[in-house]
């Protein structure tokens, strides 16, 4: 039996509900040495006038200047050190929250889980100053131009891993910002495009209606020049997205400590794909990196799972299990596979070597695929399922039929296998699978229920020149989990060739070095240049946009 275990965003999306209502939780964790809260007798002030205003780091006082400042305003926090045990939300007031300096103004949450900052949704700016969070979040309601920039953000390797969440605000508009030139410690960045499950709004699909280009700067997230450590021995992915979410990930350092020692402590890059019924990533640009794994030998440095995008001029070091950038799509796979190892002509599947999950017992798909049929389980045990099979060329089960089973979350949109209206079912396999691996935006905005018919553009996948240590060894994409009827190289997704002659793959050199002629969509990325040319019509022919994107101005 083989249960699949891919990782899902469903922690986080659980933690995010928990941000979003309460925002504050119990316990209490050290600060590091130094970090002392406000003086006992200690009167806060807020000084000045709009548009510039002064405070103390301690939360009266900002708090104070938040509720009598102004859009655009700019509140400047002063050196010192201070313990909050509340959030302060700048609801929809564009500010400007800017400390004396990262290692100067200290701000340090009371307890685990605690919010410390809520940017709200006008597109706030938070700068020069360190937190010290113990298992909670900055949340960023949407908005469009925010930005955290020079800040230090600190938490425990004891609690769970701190976050930085971007939801959107708006069923119309992807959030739009930046986060650059900061220090994480134990933390991740979560980008959410769009509402999470598709039967509360349509938002979702609106994102993916939304035309997008590589290269293109618009309603996109920025992350770029900040380091990631992780010493926890979890450590799972320094970003990741879905739900139509943008992200442009680029010049970042990524280090797990040495002493993070579990096969499970390296941070990676991550996008996913659809989930349940949600949404997948729709794009991203992840170039110019570093991936340094000095602790446990983990998977893979990346995960991408959905949509498409570039991955290009990465160094991969240190001990990883794969170096490949990996590639697959949840619902080309099963959750459990395995064969039924019980009696003849049974009613129920029985596998004495399973160890089904309770949540699987009831909802999940279980699919014969000896015999065709297929039901939805009512009841489970660790070994057995129950349900009534239909369909196929028998309603039962003999000894040694291959079974699959597909979670309940998945299951009322069926695995991607031919028979979901959610597919463009051109083969027996259903490819193309919706929002999967080098699939670009539907071309008019899709409805989900009644399902309208496929309309998603191929938009392939490119990598070049991500190397390992050597500097010289190239870093390829792999497609893992049974993936790989659905995701096809030189169709989905293209790989750096080193003797590209313009028929598969990617190349990479000078301009004057490209093909003079080439297979439609394979591409040459010319350093000279700073492009990535794609092929049509047997050309290679630059994009209007660069396939890196532009860099904006930072915000000094």
């Amino acid at each position: 039996m083989t249960r699949r275990t891919g990782r899902t965003l469903l922690p986080s999306l659980i933690l995010i509900y928990f941000f979003l209502i309460a925002c504050s939780g119990g316990g209490s964790d050290g600060g590091p040495a130094g970090f002392i809260p406000s003086s006992p007798g200690y009167t806060p002030s807020c000084t000045g006038a709009s548009p510039t205003w002064s405070a103390t780091p301690d939360y009266q006082s900002v708090s104070d200047c938040v509720s009598r400042a102004s859009a655009g305003d700019t509140i400047n926090i002063t050196a010192g050190r201070a313990t909050w045990s509340q959030i302060l939300n700048l609801g929809a007031k564009r500010l400007s929250i800017i400390g004396a300096g990262m290692d100067d103004t200290i701000i340090e949450a009371a307890s685990n889980g605690l919010c410390l900052f809520r940017l709200g949704t006008g597109g706030s700016r938070l700068a020069h100053l360190s937190l010290y969070n113990k298992g909670g979040a900055l949340y960023i309601g949407g908005g469009q131009g925010f930005s955290i920039d020079h800040i230090r953000y600190d938490n425990p390797a004891s609690v769970s891993k701190g976050e930085i969440v971007i939801n959107s605000d708006s069923p119309e508009r992807h959030p739009t910002g930046i986060i650059h030139s900061c220090r994480f410690v134990n933390v991740r960045i979560a980008i959410y495009g769009a509402t999470y499950n598709v039967t509360d709004d349509n938002s979702s699909h609106r994102r993916w209606a939304q035309l997008q280009t590589m290269g293109g700067t618009d309603e996109i997230i920025y992350v770029e020049g900040n380091t990631f450590l992780s010493e926890r021995e979890l450590g799972g992915n320094a970003i990741d997205t879905n739900c139509g979410g943008r992200y442009v990930f680029r010049y970042n350092t990524i280090t797990t400590a040495v002493t993070a020692t579990s096969s499970n402590a390296g941070q990676y890059i991550e996008a996913h794909s659809i989930q349940a019924m949600n949404r997948a990533t729709q794009r991203w640009e992840i170039y110019n990196n570093v991936l340094d794994n000095q602790g446990g030998q983990t998977y893979y440095p990346f995960r991408l799972r959905g949509g498409t995008g570039v991955v290009a001029n990465n160094h991969i070091l240190g001990k990883w299990t794969n170096f490949g950038i990996a590639l697959d799509n949840v619902r080309s796979y099963a959750d459990y596979s395995g064969t039924h190892n019980g009696g003849n002509g049974l009613s129920f599947l029985s596998n004495s070597s399973a160890s089904f999950a309770s949540m699987y017992f009831v909802g999940s798909l279980v699919k014969n695929t000896t015999a065709g049929s297929e039901c939805i389980s009512t009841s489970g045990m660790a070994t057995t399922m129950s349900c009534n099979l239909t369909g196929g060329t028998r309603q039962f089960w003999n000894n040694g039929d291959a079974y699959r089973i597909t979670r309940p979350a998945l299951a009322a949109i069926r695995p991607c296998d031919g028979l979901s209206e959610w597919d463009g079912n051109e083969d027996e396999t259903g490819w193309p699978c919706r929002d999967q691996i080098g699939r670009g935006h539907d071309a008019v905005q899709w409805s989900h229920n009644p399902a309208d018919a496929y309309n998603q553009p191929l938009m392939p996948a490119y990598a070049w020149n991500n190397k390992r240590t050597d500097g010289t060894t190239e870093v390829p994409f792999h497609v893992i989990n049974d993936s790989q009827r659905h995701i096809k190289p030189n169709r989905d997704y293209y790989d750096y060739t080193d003797a590209f002659d313009g028929t598969t793959g990617v190349g990479r050199g000078t301009l004057s070095s490209r093909p003079a002629s080439c297979t439609v969509n394979t591409a040459y990325f010319a350093v000279d240049a700073g492009n990535l040319a794609h092929c049509i019509n047997a050309q290679l022919k630059t994009p209007g946009r660069l396939i890196l994107s532009r860099r904006p101005a930072l915000i000094p």
